[in-house]
């Protein structure tokens, strides 16, 4: 039996990706691999808004609450678009207008659906915590120099996604 590989996609080929609106799907590029995804079934997106206005007054001033957001985690071969994702005030004020930075947020979360293996789950949670988003298991939490009070947020928005059964991802 042999395999076939497929050709490795820089980010600069992925750009030139058409978009695809008219058959309701979206590209990514994970570890050089373009990806076709469907967008959200109506049980996701509702799970998804749930979770969004749990969320949003724990963030308050301190950042935003973004729903189906696109990040580049690497400079190459990476792009995902992540259910939901806390992004500090600072780094949202500060995010260009024009071009996709390479940034991961601090924490993200994952409504996970029939079309998310645990391949995929577990390719994404290593791939977003090599760019500084880290993973909170059990009680524990790695503090970094956040400030307590982004720490504090972060905790409770994980909180609020644990008791929806999504998974997380936190950063330092």
């Amino acid at each position: 039996m042999s395999s076939v590989t497929q050709p490795v996609t820089s980010w600069d080929e992925f750009l030139l990706l058409p978009e695809r609106p008219e058959n309701a799907k979206r590209y990514e590029l994970h570890d050089g691999e373009v990806v076709v995804v469907s967008l959200p079934r109506p049980w996701h997106l509702k799970r998804q808004t749930q979770i969004h206005r749990l969320l949003l007054p724990l963030a308050g001033e301190r950042g935003i609450i973004a729903c189906e957001f696109p990040y580049r985690p690497a400079p190459n071969l990476q792009y995902w678009v992540v259910d939901l994702a806390f992004v500090p005030q600072a780094d949202w004020d500060t995010m260009p207008l024009e071009q996709w930075q390479v940034y991961a947020p601090p924490l993200i979360i994952e409504i996970l659906s029939p079309s998310n293996t645990a391949v995929k789950i577990n390719r994404q949670r290593m791939t977003a915590m090599s760019a500084g988003t880290l993973r909170r298991s059990g009680s524990s939490m790695r503090r970094s120099r956040r400030s307590r009070s982004a720490a504090s947020t972060e905790s409770r928005c994980m909180a609020a996604a644990r008791r929806s059964r999504c998974r997380c991802s936190m950063g330092n």
